[in-house]
């Protein structure tokens, strides 16, 4: 159990580092008024 909490533990900052770089791409393909660019 401990070492999956440690995996656990040492994987999250990079999720959380892809979901912001995943943010960071999506605010880019947003224009001025929030709508997403090829948005269906």
């Amino acid at each position: 159990i401990k070492a999956e909490a440690n995996a656990e533990s040492s994987l999250s900052p990079d999720i959380s580092l892809g979901i912001l770089q995943l943010h960071d791409k999506l605010a880019q393909e947003m224009n001025s008024e929030g709508i997403i660019k090829g948005a269906l």
